[in-house]
């Protein structure tokens, strides 16, 4: 099925994936634009398998939308998401995925909306995020995230939610991390002990 553009597989319950979810990606589905499999709660397992050394099949891909919350994915997040570079909305919440958030996201240049919430996350919060400069929506809370780049999230104007609370992050917060967010309009950042503020009273 070359030509389709929807596939929504959500709420069901599925139990596997055969051959793994980069087959519904990466094969001649050059003009697929959105993938949910959200709320299979079964699903589990490393539904990426490894996909590193391959090629990819498309000059192009036209993927913007990509929903795998609550698929109980028991993982980590691939390199190879990083290719997707139309990608506009990527939700991985509420899973059980582990390890560190891959530099390579930083290339989806198009990404608005980035859910990592509710998983086991852990290590830094790249600074590659910075350029992701469409972001409207950055969800990392509930993880175990210990680092935050000094430069995260200065050059994302567009930025209007912003919820890192519940991690282990420690440091300092000042008054240029945000000096550029004019249209930040939620932030969230509660529930990490070592996390501070450095700002005036106004």
């Amino acid at each position: 099925m070359t030509s389709l553009k929807l596939r929504d597989l959500s709420n069901n319950e599925f139990t596997s994936i055969d051959d793994g979810l980069s087959s519904f990606l990466f094969g001649n589905n050059c003009i697929l634009k959105a993938l949910d499999l959200a709320y299979n709660y079964d699903l589990g397992g490393d539904v990426f398998e490894s996909y590193e050394n391959e090629s990819m099949s498309c000059i192009r891909y036209d993927l913007q939308v990509l929903k795998l919350e609550r698929t109980s994915l028991g993982t980590r997040i691939p390199n190879w998401l990083g290719k997707f570079k139309n990608l506009q909305s990527l939700s991985l919440s509420n899973n059980t995925i582990d390890g560190s958030i891959p530099a390579s996201l930083g290339n989806l240049s198009s990404l608005e909306d980035l859910d990592l919430s509710y998983n086991a996350l852990t290590g830094a919060i790249p600074t590659t995020l910075g350029r992701l400069l469409n972001l409207r929506k950055l969800s990392l809370r509930w993880n175990r995230l210990e680092e935050l780049g000094e430069k995260c999230f200065i050059q994302l104007e567009n930025l209007e939610v912003l919820n890192i609370s519940h991690n282990l992050l420690k440091g300092v917060l000042e008054e240029s991390h945000f000096a550029n967010l004019t249209r930040l309009n939620s932030l969230l950042i509660g529930n990490n002990e070592h996390l501070s503020l450095d700002m005036k009273s106004n």
